[in-house]
């Protein structure tokens, strides 16, 4: 009997504060497999190279910030499919807004739930299939 080998998906963590990084790998690693970017150019790189299933993006970062490189990941035909969620501690109204009109797909605030985070991963996930 042959072994199928099931391979986790790549998300994508991109935020400028490792220990950021590092609690939101933790979380995710259950279930994916996490990839790590300090910042937004990192993150086209890390994006284009390893074409992860998903990115949580902060945006306040340095270089350039997350809503810049999201809307890089749209305009880019390797990436423009890579549903994105701003995962921020920025909660107003006008940055939201920026957000979805530069591309992305949710936006959750920090300090988020770990359920609710995991369910919109797992929601957007679904829908890429």
């Amino acid at each position: 009997m042959k072994e199928t080998i099931h391979r986790r998906r790549k998300i994508l963590i991109v935020d400028d504060e490792p220990e950021i990084r590092e609690i939101i790998a933790e979380i995710v690693s259950n279930v994916y497999e996490p990839i790590l970017a300090a910042d937004g150019q990192e993150a086209l790189v890390m994006a284009a190279r390893e074409n992860p299933a998903l990115v949580l993006m902060d945006i306040t970062m340095p270089k350039m910030d997350g809503i810049e490189a999201c809307e890089k990941l749209r305009n880019n035909p390797a990436t423009r499919h890579i549903p994105v969620i701003m995962l921020t501690g920025i909660s107003n109204l006008s940055t939201r807004i920026r957000s979805f009109n530069h591309g992305a797909d949710d936006f959750i605030h920090k300090p988020f739930d770990v359920e609710e985070l995991l369910t919109r991963i797992a929601a957007k996930l679904r829908r890429t299939q």
